[in-house]
């Protein structure tokens, strides 16, 4: 701020012009200007004087006279003169550039203005921990199995390259239990477990030629996939998915919060 002025903004008057709205009566009872963040600070020490501290730089003493709505500044800086103007506002200063010096009572303001603002942030700061502890806890426990409803024996398909289909699935009160039988790039049967909580969908039976599928998506590890499960008839496959959609619906009335969310 202690750049200066080549040119003064507000033409020289005398006192007799200034407004009424700050008299001398006002202007040299200590007043202090101060911008929020606290590096600008104006404090009149007398009729003529002021000190003037811009950042972690000295604080300067300036002479200073009134200039209509404005207060005229004269520093004297390492060995330089610099004239600056000071507009009055409704709420303290005014800087050449458009920052507002705050009066002690808005300065006041101002702070307890943000005091409560970061009561409120931390509040709900407070607020979202506690619910995500919440919804942490409710996954947790969506995620525990206290049944087995129904095994299925599926339709064995090998696809192109020796890859095979899911050849059983167990619907439990928590998840999908599918087994990958052996193939090409297995090396040993493993039962894959997909909890309720990662599904996106069960989707629609599709006729796929004399047999019927439906598919199921999940997410695994931040990536979307599915499986396939085939029947030889269409009513096998109504049946598995009706079965599948039941327990699923009736884990999602119990755990909503635990609902797999897309759009994170």
């Amino acid at each position: 701020m202690l750049g200066g002025c080549d040119r003064p903004q507000f033409p020289d008057k005398a006192e007799a012009a200034d407004p009424p709205s700050y008299s001398d009566a006002k202007a040299f009872r200590g007043e202090v200007y101060r911008s929020f963040n606290g590096n600008i600070a104006i404090t009149l020490v007398s009729r003529d004087e002021l000190e003037l501290r811009d950042g972690n730089g000295p604080t300067i003493l300036c002479k200073y006279t009134k200039q209509q709505n404005a207060l005229r500044v004269v520093a004297n800086a390492f060995g330089t003169t610099q004239v600056m103007y000071f507009q009055f506002t409704d709420r303290g200063v005014q800087t050449d550039d458009g920052e507002i010096l705050l009066s002690r009572q808005h300065y006041e303001e101002a702070l307890n203005q943000e005091r409560l603002r970061q009561e409120q942030r931390q509040i709900e700061a407070q607020r979202r921990e506690k619910e995500e502890a919440r919804v942490a806890s409710v996954r947790a426990e969506s995620r525990l199995q206290t049944k087995v409803i129904k095994g299925f024996k599926l339709l064995p398909v090998r696809f192109s390259g020796g890859l095979k289909a899911v050849d059983s699935i167990s619907v439990t009160d928590v998840a999908f239990h599918v087994h990958q039988p052996e193939d090409t790039f297995n090396d040993t049967n493993k039962t894959n477990i997909i909890d309720f909580a990662d599904i996106a969908s069960i989707n629609e039976i599709e006729d796929d030629g004399g047999r019927f599928l439906f598919y199921i998506q999940f997410r695994r590890a931040d990536r979307n996939r599915q499986i396939e499960i085939f029947t030889e008839s269409k009513e096998g496959a109504e049946t598995i998915r009706d079965t599948c959609m039941s327990a699923y619906n009736d884990w999602r009335r119990v755990f909503p919060d635990a609902v797999l969310n897309l759009q994170e």
